[in-house]
């Protein structure tokens, strides 16, 4: 598990750095894994690609608003899935 503090650096570090590093998850009791191979990274509500952009505050966005977030872990269905990364 990665500690708090690194999730305080700056947003696209924390991306960069998530690269390569294995998520799992025990799941109906079995262990899953995988490696992450791709980041996002939002800048804050004046990143017009954010959700947030221009501080919309809607139930989808309301992890921008949090010192350390949440982040949308996507399946290969679309569906998303909260996890603990995003700044």
């Amino acid at each position: 598990m990665l500690p708090n503090d690194f999730y305080m650096q700056p947003t696209k570090t924390v991306a960069e750095q998530l690269l390569g590093k294995q998520l799992t998850r025990i799941w109906r009791g079995k262990k899953l894994s995988g490696i992450i191979v791709e980041t996002e990274a939002y800048l804050g509500l004046k990143d017009k690609a954010a959700h947030a952009y221009g501080g919309r505050k809607t139930e989808r966005t309301k992890a921008s608003y949090l010192a350390i977030s949440l982040c949308a872990l996507t399946t290969l269905e679309g569906a998303n899935t909260p996890g603990r990364v995003r700044q």
